[in-house]
């Protein structure tokens, strides 16, 4: 991971092809908590054979959605609500 941030830093060109890949990790605990929920409602555990594909779509669905949802704020939902009650911390010293 750091070496990714030290690339696209030090390469200011691969900022803009690793964007999907950047949002998603803005949302990251969005996007974990929204997998496990579509495994245990499509019920992926007990599937074998199209389980590549399941990963396949919902990455791709993840990554559009993070995309999607980065342009307009700045954290996913979920981290906006462990953002908010953590930001009084910042003035304690």
């Amino acid at each position: 991971m750091a070496v990714c941030v030290q690339a696209t830093v030090r390469l200011p060109r691969l900022t803009r092809p690793a964007t999907p890949v950047t949002a998603v990790g803005m949302i990251a605990l969005t996007a974990y908590v929204l997998y496990d929920l579509a495994i245990r409602a499509v019920g992926m555990k007990e599937e074998t054979g199209p389980a590549l594909l399941s990963l396949f779509l919902f990455t791709t669905s993840a990554i559009l959605c993070a995309t999607a949802w980065t342009r307009h704020f700045r954290r996913g939902p979920l981290e906006y609500l462990l953002y908010a009650p953590t930001r009084p911390t910042r003035s304690i010293r």
